[in-house]
């Protein structure tokens, strides 16, 4: 024989539930896809950037960029030692410094990120790092020599030191001026 279950009355069973607004949502569901990893914004200064796993770059082109600049303004030259369009994996010159960062692309679209950091740099600063190379150093003296056109070299060399933290030659200071 079949149990009844008893009435209540009033027929709504469901009220004693309460509001949707009471009810978690499951792990792993829609409201939980909050991404917690660090997305690199242009406004940043590199000199406040602070590279860790996870972090996004919207394509390659950029984390090669940012990396650079980064490199460069702390004074680590690097070498890339894989630089393709779907990995990008770079390591300190110094030997004896275990530094090393690999990103890759996200499944789904061109977004970069930074799969791997292993190692803190051992190695002492360098003012003389060929990533500096006089297309880098066109792109940050610009507006230097848009706004003074007949600047003069060991001026704007004065500023290179100044403003990436590398020591450059004259002529390629002359280079990088004459580059449109």
């Amino acid at each position: 024989m079949t149990e009844q279950m008893p009435e209540t009355g009033d027929g709504d069973w469901a009220s004693d539930i309460g509001d949707e607004e009471d009810l978690a949502s499951l792990p792993g569901s829609d409201d939980d896809s909050v991404d917690k990893h660090p997305v690199y914004k242009e406004s940043t200064t590199i000199k406040d950037l602070n590279l860790v796993v996870g972090m996004k770059f919207k394509d390659a082109a950029e984390y090669r960029s940012v990396l650079r600049d980064w490199c460069i303004r702390n004074g680590y030259d690097i070498e890339f030692t894989r630089n393709e369009a779907k990995r990008v994996t770079a390591k300190c010159k110094v030997e004896s410094c275990e530094w090393r960062i690999h990103a890759s692309p996200i499944m789904g679209g061109p977004t970069f990120q930074i799969k791997s950091l292993k190692g803190n740099h051992t190695c002492a600063r360098t003012y003389d790092n060929k990533l500096a190379n006089a297309s880098y150093l066109a792109k940050r003296i610009e507006k230097s020599i848009r706004d003074h056109p007949t600047i003069p070299i060991q001026q704007l060399k004065n500023r290179i030191l100044r403003k990436c933290n590398v020591d450059v030659s004259r002529f390629k200071v002359m280079r990088a001026k004459k580059k449109p």
